[in-house]
């Protein structure tokens, strides 16, 4: 398998300090891999590095073996690299309906000239948005919320409509940042299923950042770990939890959640 994405040597300085040192791990395509570690590791860090909202001091970030190291984050999800993220997102004042629609339309929809200028093939793309909006509530059970509010919504209802907002825009590597978030051990096994499907069923590659052990164990192929910004390590699900150092900097220390 390919890798989709790589770190290559990554490394990250805040003013002095290091908060990643020379990361290597890669994604390759129809992977799950999980990137663990506690707080202050360097998780977000290497989503922000990954996803262009950080520049790295040092190391690259590679997309189909080509160096997108700081390039703008509406580029690199061009190359079909999507996320999500800790502090869910979703436009308050819209529809759970427009927020899906919104962001089919920041993807690939006419812009405000083009719009303007040809009402018809506007209309013709907003009602096609609309119906795929629809169809991918559906998928996560939630079109009969299509017309409330996102900010009507439970917790757990809005995770799973940042999901479907993710997913309606067909990305070839989906970063799930801490999906498992706030929710209900109910909403934590429907939250599984639906990582399985992506992969599965729509053949999404995914990057998991989690805390919820539960989640990851149950749906990675794979799991990196980070330790004040380097990788202790980096392999199958039940290898890692065994690891001794993986113990030591975090399960041990009680600091994984097992909801």
């Amino acid at each position: 398998m390919a890798p989709i994405i790589q770190a290559e040597a990554l490394t990250k300085h805040f003013e002095g300090m290091v908060a990643l040192n020379a990361l290597d791990f890669s994604v390759n395509e129809g992977e799950i891999v999980g990137l663990i570690g506690p707080n202050g590791s360097g998780k977000s860090t290497v989503v922000n590095l990954l996803t262009g909202v950080l520049a790295p001091t040092s190391g690259r970030v590679l997309i189909d073996g080509k160096d997108f190291s700081g390039t703008a984050p509406h580029l690199i999800a061009m190359h079909g690299v999507v996320r999500t993220f800790q502090m869910i997102r979703l436009f308050a004042s819209l529809t759970v309906e427009q927020n899906i629609v919104l962001a089919l339309q920041e993807q690939s929809g006419p812009g405000y000239v083009s719009s303007f200028l040809n009402r018809r093939n506007a209309r013709a793309w907003r009602e096609q948005a609309t119906s795929q909006a629809r169809d991918m509530l559906a998928l996560f059970e939630m079109e009969k919320h299509a017309t409330k509010l996102a900010t009507d919504l439970s917790i757990g209802q809005q995770r799973m409509v940042e999901l479907a907002r993710g997913l309606a825009t067909s990305p070839r590597i989906f970063i799930l940042d801490e999906p498992a978030a706030g929710l209900s051990p109910i909403n934590v096994d429907r939250l599984i299923e639906m990582i399985r499907r992506m992969r599965d069923d729509f053949r999404v590659t995914v990057l998991l950042v989690e805390h919820v052990m539960r989640v990851v164990q149950s749906v990675c192929d794979r799991v990196v770990v980070l330790d004040y910004g380097q990788k202790i390590a980096d392999g199958m699900p039940d290898h890692v939890v065994r690891d001794p150092k993986v113990i030591e900097a975090y399960i041990g220390l009680g600091r994984a959640s097992h909801a």
